[in-house]
């Protein structure tokens, strides 16, 4: 019982450095399909989130993402991860997950028939204690592929990725091909609803060895700067985790 107050108040105190820290590596949050769009030259965003999985082992996870938008069409970001494990009633954990370093180039703008482009490419070190279950313990490489489209009211964004990804020593690696759908549909000026499909997969095993997952949800503008989201997830292929509950909030300077 004392063990699990600490790690409730650990929980409740790091939140509260979220939503207080003034200054996101994807422009739409619930969603983490990203869009093709990218943080305005000069400016930066800071999206701060909390995300529930119903998985193996219950996760909480806390993440801040910081992006600067370094020229008209170029931005850089980092996510810097926390997490909590309740790996069984006597052997929870926490701790500071894998950092993520990421850069996105907006290469193509939107027509009437072509939709706008951008590629990412992330970086994900090796700063959490893999050993505690907080980090793979080694380093992956990510490229994406980014296309977003606006149809009449919805607004479309496919992404296609490749992930290199490490493996520590001893162990074998399997490079993973990602691909993410997502539809934003404004009601008003303020209240955005988001849905989306999301999958990875390294060609082996059927379709239930590999993560497939869907999530709805919306996102409302307070303001021109201050934006909250709220999504529900669940799992269709039995590698992802059965449900998540994400919320955040992203703060625009």
């Amino acid at each position: 019982m004392e063990e699990g107050g600490k790690t409730l108040k650990s929980i409740l105190s790091f939140i509260l450095v979220l939503l207080v820290f003034p200054a996101a590596v994807f422009a739409a949050r619930p969603l983490s399909t990203d869009d093709a769009g990218t943080v305005e030259k000069g400016h930066l965003e800071v999206e701060s989130g909390f995300e529930y999985a119903d998985d193996t082992d219950d996760e909480y996870n806390l993440a801040v993402c910081l992006k600067y938008g370094l020229g008209e069409r170029w931005d850089l970001g980092v996510e810097i991860p926390y997490q909590f494990l309740e790996i069984s009633e006597d052997d929870d954990v926490d701790g500071w997950g894998d950092i993520v370093f990421s850069s996105k180039y907006h290469f193509l703008d939107e027509t009437e028939s072509l939709p706008a482009g951008a590629l990412s490419f992330s970086i994900k070190t090796e700063t959490g204690d893999d050993d505690k279950g907080l980090g793979s313990g080694a380093i992956d490489y990510a490229i994406n592929a980014i296309l977003s489209k606006e149809l009449e009211k919805v607004t479309g964004h496919l992404n296609l990725g490749y992930t290199y990804t490490g493996a520590p020593e001893g162990e074998e690696s399997d490079d993973l091909f990602t691909y993410a759908l997502a539809i934003e549909f404004p009601l008003n000026d303020s209240l955005n609803l988001v849905a989306e499909l999301t999958a990875e997969t390294n060609f082996e095993g059927d379709f239930d060895s590999n993560p497939f997952a869907a999530l709805v949800g919306f996102n409302y503008a307070f303001s021109e700067s201050i934006t909250f989201d709220l999504g529900m997830g669940w799992g269709i292929s039995e590698a992802s985790a059965d449900y998540l509950v994400t919320t955040g909030l992203t703060l625009s300077f």
